[in-house]
């Protein structure tokens, strides 16, 4: 929308700028005459043979230029003498005022616009104007010296069409420009401020195009571009000089109030702007006065009204009191306004007292706390639509922004989104045009044709604040814009916010997923070669340890020696040691395929109970606890076995003293299987609960365990599309927690198919 807006923007400026191509363009003759004074190589003759071949042209030069120089032309009665007494630049700028004096006289706008009968304009105000400007530089010019010396016939045909832009867009846009003086003349504006607002191109702009359009020479187009600038920004530009000279010369015109509408002083420092000229007060005094007698002479010579000195002084002090009554008016205009937007900087301090960051339930809180200062006796409610296709909810808050109810609402397939309708159909709207199929019932006792609705926009968020009173004084529903953007901002942030947070939690997840994906592919790996490690290990050492097995109780029957026969003993229990370190390193690595079938948990576990029995003295126990409703179940009972009686047989290694228990239930919620084994030893240091399930690994001193237990249980439950959990109890010991699937369901299924 933004983009539309400002590609719209861009074509209506230039389309005012196009036109100041079909405006008239300069005679052949002053277009030779500018040709001719910049050419080093030409001479008086030139110009002299120039302007004496138009009659009426040479004329006009002649009446100007006996205004030049303090008076010292007054008699010249011949071009020759002219351009010998006064030279070559007086000629021609007396030749190109007399044209462009003339040439937009009688100009109709190219695109149609009417001049109307009683302009805000006046033109010949703006010639006085643009006569005294010129004036005044060219005097200011005769005081420069040095590096800093500027010509004063360069120095007048600046000055003189320096505002051409303005002159410009009044002929092409007579009406339109009439508005840019009210609204600069009313408000206390700068006219090109005016312009801006108004027409979307200001007058230094416009005087730049035309400038090109006619081939002005260079510094010429700089002066009618640039002037106004400060002196800083002109570094660089060989003529700097000259247009810090005009900008001075029109600061003192305005001051002395010899101005058309909207052209009034801004307040600026004369002298600041003397001194990077080298001119001081004394000489920008003895311009300012002399300036209303030469203002009127030179004015009389372009074919303006003669107006006596006394009469140029009157018209300028009206014209002072004049502005100094707009500009009273524009100050009581700003102090009323500025009471308003104190009322709505509370308004905009109470919602962000209220909104918090990233919540969008206290964003919409705020927005009604704080449109109570505008509709103070009105009940108020919102709507919210968080994006197209979402729900609409309805809420309402008490006034210190707590929810009261919220309601959700299902619009129909034919709705539009709320965002688009904030957008398209502007702040304010009546209940029964924001959605016809709201509900009546939107504000309590509220009479539904009542209802307004202030529409909001926030990105793909919309939303609408309710209300069934008139917006209270001083308020008109377009005197709480800034309040209106702060609201629409809150929203599309905390939407954005709650977007950001969705995002985060889903990338989050992602990592969490790629993390567990890169460690079952890592664990994956390793189980592999684990695999053919220990499938080659069985391969190769199985044979030679059955052979010092069964050699080794050969020994342990036939020796007599009791010390022989020990050692020959543990050969034989060592034997089998490592046997079954291979065969729980190959089940660790590749265990066998579960074959689940329906077991009595209550059967199985009975016996690892009954074979660690005999480990049972007075202070070590074991207990099974089998919970009521879990009868039988499908699982592979040789690995639920095998699991159970590691995390038993770990438990007794724990400590003496133990008392361990074995419960057995079914999980409510998803009907799991979970087999518990809780024991209350000295529970898991931190670097066993971190590596438990890692082969080798033991936290027993070294020789006690091959590390393999725990790896195996691990693996056997994820087999059977399990999990196993392994941490310390509340009141100390450890806490194993097998989950397998199946439980009821599991059997429910197996009946079924039976």
């Amino acid at each position: 929308m933004a983009s539309r807006l400002q590609t719209n923007h861009a074509r209506q400026v230039e389309l005012i700028l196009q036109q100041m191509d079909s405006l008239p363009t300069l005679s052949a003759i002053v277009v030779r005459l500018l040709e001719v004074t910049a050419d080093e190589q030409s001479d008086a003759r030139d110009v002299i043979e120039l302007v004496s071949a138009d009659p009426a042209l040479a004329g006009k030069v002649l009446r100007l230029c006996r205004c030049v120089n303090g008076g010292r032309a007054r008699q010249i009665t011949t071009i020759d003498r002219v351009v010998t007494m006064v030279g070559f630049d007086a000629v021609r700028s007396a030749a190109l005022s007399v044209q462009v004096f003339e040439l937009f006289d009688g100009v109709k706008s190219p695109g149609g616009e009417v001049r109307s009968e009683q302009p805000v304009f006046d033109r010949e105000m703006f010639w006085r104007h643009s006569v005294a400007v010129g004036v005044a530089a060219e005097w200011l010019a005769l005081k420069t010296a040095g590096a800093g010396k500027v010509s004063s016939g360069e120095a007048y045909i600046c000055g003189l069409l320096h505002d051409l832009g303005v002159l410009a867009l009044h002929v092409i846009m007579p009406r339109s420009f009439d508005r840019v003086c009210e609204l600069a003349e009313s408000h206390g504006l700068s006219l090109d401020h005016a312009c801006n607002q108004v027409l979307g191109v200001d007058s230094r702009v416009a005087g730049k195009r035309l400038g090109n359009h006619w081939q002005l020479p260079r510094r010429l187009v700089d002066v009618m571009w640039l002037h106004g600038q400060p002196m800083q920004a002109l570094r660089g530009l060989p003529h700097r000089n000259l247009i810090a000279l005009v900008s001075l010369a029109d600061v003192l015109v305005r001051q002395r109030y010899i101005t058309p509408i909207g052209h009034t002083p801004r307040g600026e420092d004369l002298l600041a702007m003397c001194e990077p000229l080298g001119l001081g007060r004394d000489d920008v005094e003895q311009v300012a006065s002399r300036l209303h007698n030469e203002v009127a002479q030179r004015a009389a010579a372009l074919g303006l009204t003669e107006e006596p000195t006394t009469d140029s002084l009157l018209r300028s002090i009206s014209r002072a009191n004049q502005v100094l009554g707009h500009i009273t008016t524009a100050m009581s205009r700003q102090a009323l306004a500025g009471e308003r937007r104190a009322e709505v900087l509370d308004a905009i301090a109470q919602f962000h007292e209220v909104a918090q960051a990233g919540s969008i339930e206290r964003v919409l809180a705020g927005i009604v706390s704080s449109g109570r200062h505008i509709l103070p006796n009105a009940q108020l409610g919102i709507v919210y639509q968080a994006a197209a296709g979402e729900p609409w909810e309805v809420l309402r808050f008490a006034d210190d922004g707590r929810l009261l109810s919220r309601k959700l609402l299902s619009p129909p397939s034919t709705a539009r989104p709320l965002c688009e309708i904030a957008v398209a159909d502007g702040c304010v709207l009546r209940c029964a045009e924001l959605a016809p199929w709201l509900e009546s019932s939107l504000l309590e006792g509220a009479n539904p044709a009542d209802i307004q609705a202030i529409t909001l926009a926030g990105g793909s968020a919309g939303a609408a604040l309710l209300y069934d009173q008139p917006i209270a004084p001083p308020y008109t529903p377009g005197q709480f814009s800034v309040l209106h953007r702060t609201w629409e901002a809150a929203i599309e942030a905390a939407a954005h916010y709650a977007a950001t947070e969705t995002l985060a939690e889903q990338l989050a997840q992602a990592n969490r997923t790629l993390a567990d994906t890169r460690d079952s592919a890592a664990r994956a790996q390793a189980m592999a070669a684990l695999g053919e490690l220990a499938a080659g290990a069985a391969h190769e050492m199985n044979n030679p340890l059955a052979v010092i097995s069964g050699r080794s109780q050969l020994l342990v029957e036939r020796l007599q020696d009791p010390e022989l026969r020990s050692a020959a003993q543990q050969i034989v229990q060592r034997s089998h040691d490592l046997s079954d370190m291979i065969t729980a390193l190959r089940d660790v690595a590749e265990p066998a395929e579960p074959k689940p079938q329906l077991v009595d948990l209550h059967v199985v576990l009975r016996e690892i109970v009954t074979e660690f029995s005999p480990r049972n003295d007075g202070a070590s126990q074991i207990k099974l606890v089998v919970e009521e409703g879990v009868g039988q179940v499908l699982v592979d009972p040789d690995h639920l076995a095998k699991a159970v009686r590691e995390l038993v047989r770990n438990a007794f290694e724990a400590s003496s003293g133990v008392q361990i228990e074995v419960r057995v239930q079914i999980d409510p919620l998803d009907d799991r299987l979970k087999v518990q084994v809780t024991d209350n030893g000295p529970g898991l240091s931190d670097d066993a609960l971190a590596h438990a399930f890692a082969p080798f690994f033991s936290d027993k001193p070294a020789g006690r365990q091959p590390g393999l237990g725990l790896a195996r249980v691990k693996r056997l439950v994820e087999a059977n599309r399990g999990r196993i959990t392994l941490k310390n109890g509340p009141t100390g010991g450890a806490v194993a927690t097998i989950w397998l699937p199946g439980g009821r369901a599991a059997v429910s299924s197996q009946r079924g198919a039976a």
